[in-house]
């Protein structure tokens, strides 16, 4: 076949619109960082972009209304503006064009190609033609590749002037004619924009599309190609619902609904940029340091999250340069407080120390955890208090420093488990971990109840376990609250005690096993004495000695 032309330029987002519209400017919302006293900021958007619209609600779709409601407000609003802010923002189209069979809904076309519309020279019909040559000049040609049978291919066709017709072939038809285009007339209305949608019925990955500019007017032409888009079969076909959190970020996309019956699009709405802002930062305010003595502080701060479904964790950060770089001295914290013991930092007047707020939305099992803080955290979108500043530290010189964040994973070394003798001293379990900061905050425990607290040392925890009583014990050494190790202790007693053991339990089972022997030989001399005094009181009565019972007497004597 002929190798039609492919005339590929910028996308619709991007497009300069020949319409006399106005430009709409989708910003990027900053996460301040801060306590933004009250006020709930917005998790940033990943893609901020910039759109002019080619073509949104024109008067002959005034019989679709797009509206949204959130958790916040369930109260239906029409979109004044093309900004929607809510907790769990619900996109609702009505289309109330009762004829309507099946809605479609989507955000992201596969394709999108766009170019200046031809003008057809004087007599060209391509209706007639059955041998269309894409290389005449007459008509604006496309190709999309990449597409597999059984899709649900869906061409919504945008143009300037006021009226084109489209029309398609698979990539393995040659000829072209419009009586073997795929489309038959279902693009070749009066509508504008122009639409179908069907399955893919063919073993060619290429779709090539043809528009013909029917006015003769100057202008553009912009395709979209939507595959396997989420079809909704309502109860009565013109209503249709989406669950916008699912976007899984807050999120500007063009936005098309198409409506069908018998597979013919009856009605279209496209917008080329809604905005939805579904996710929010935490709103944190720190209250000022509590000092508890003992180079102790009690930290505490109050959060709220817009998202219902969120879980806030928390982190402590500390600085030692003013603000320029912030160490995280603890973290997966689920409590509003925390107590900070400063022992082994170096003392300082000007730390400045500040919370940072995360949200965590567990419905998501998939894609939340808490097992590898805060890359593991979603959504993730955090706020930080505002800094306070604490003098802290007892570390005169060479103590610990405060060095610049970066991301890690803390792994603490195993160590064996240790058997001691009981009454020994200079025993002990040395941990060491990865990172390579001076004092990271652990807690030691021993059978789960608190042993030790305190920091590390140039990456080595040193925890003396002596003193213990003869038994088993397990201690475990927590750093961070995000790595941890587990160690065994066996006390054992001494030789000499261990032998003054089996001597008196040797001596118990001796002297039990004498006992047992006199307790038989006295309860069998107390039942002989019993019989024969019965005996001999029968005897008295028949004044016989039978043998037996003299016998008795005898042995008894």
């Amino acid at each position: 076949m002929v190798k039609p032309r492919i005339i590929c330029s910028i996308c619709f987002i991007t497009l300069i619109s020949f319409a006399l519209v106005p430009s709409i400017t989708i910003t990027e919302h900053e996460n301040i960082g801060f306590d933004s006293g009250g006020e709930t900021e917005l998790a940033p958007q990943t893609n901020p972009l910039e759109l002019v619209p080619i073509k949104s609600f024109t008067e002959s779709f005034s019989n679709v209304e797009m509206s949204w409601t959130s958790r916040d407000d369930d109260v239906r609003r029409v979109f004044g503006s093309p900004v929607a802010t809510g907790d769990h923002v619900i996109l609702h189209v009505d289309a109330y064009d009762q004829l309507i069979e099946t809605s479609l809904l989507d955000f992201s076309p596969s394709f999108s190609l766009s170019d200046y519309l031809v003008i057809a020279e004087d007599g060209y019909n391509p209706y007639f033609d059955f041998d269309i040559n894409p290389e005449d000049g007459n008509m604006n040609w496309f190709s999309f590749t990449g597409i597999q049978r059984g899709q649900i291919v869906t061409i919504v066709g945008l143009f300037s002037n006021s009226d084109c017709d489209f029309m398609a072939w698979t990539g393995d038809t040659d000829p072209l004619s419009y009586a073997d285009n795929i489309l038959g007339a279902s693009m070749t209305t009066t509508a504008n924009p122009e639409g179908v949608s069907f399955v893919w019925d063919s073993n060619s990955p290429e779709l090539i599309l043809a528009c013909y500019n029917c006015d003769d007017s100057e202008g553009w032409v912009e395709i979209l190609v939507f595959l396997d888009s989420t079809v909704d079969k309502s109860v009565d076909g013109n209503y249709i619902t989406f669950h916008t959190y699912s976007f899984q970020e807050n999120l500007t996309v063009p936005v098309l609904y198409m409506g069908f019956t018998d597979g013919l699009l009856l009605t279209t709405v496209f917008h080329p940029g809604l905005t939805f802002n579904n996710y929010f930062a935490p709103n944190i305010t720190q209250f000022p340091p509590v000092e508890l003595g003992s180079n102790q502080f009690n930290l505490t701060w109050r959060c709220t999250d817009r998202n219902q479904d969120d879980t806030n964790y928390y982190s402590v950060w500390l600085s030692s340069d003013g603000g320029v770089s912030y160490q995280r001295i603890v973290g997966n914290i689920t409590e509003s407080f925390f107590v900070w013991n400063s022992s082994g930092f170096l003392e300082r007047e000007d730390y400045l120390v500040k919370i940072r707020a995360y949200s965590l939305d567990f419905t998501y099992p998939e894609l939340c955890s808490v097992d590898n803080p805060p890359s593991s955290y979603w959504p993730g979108d955090y706020s930080d208090s505002e800094p306070f500043e604490i003098g802290a530290g007892d570390v005169h010189s060479g103590g610990p420093t405060i060095t610049a964040p970066s991301p890690y994973t803390i792994i603490v070394y195993s160590q064996p488990d240790i058997t001691y003798t009981f009454g020994t001293t200079g025993n002990q379990i040395t941990w060491t971990h990865s990172y390579p900061a001076a004092a990271l905050y652990y807690v030691v425990t021993i059978d789960g109840n608190l042993y030790q607290s305190g920091h590390s040392s140039n990456r080595v925890i040193i925890v003396s376990i002596d003193g213990l009583s003869i038994g088993d014990y397990e201690f475990e050494v927590v750093v961070e609250s995000s790595a941890s190790d587990s160690v065994i202790v066996h006390v054992i007693p001494t030789s000499e005690e261990s032998s003054l053991r089996t001597g008196l339990l040797t001596g118990i089972s001796a002297g039990s096993a004498i006992i047992i022997i006199l307790s038989m030989v006295l309860i069998n001399r107390i039942v002989r004495r019993s019989l024969r005094e019965k005996s001999l009181e029968l005897l008295a009565r028949t004044n016989s000695t039978p043998l037996s019972i003299l016998e008795l007497e005898r042995e008894d004597s």
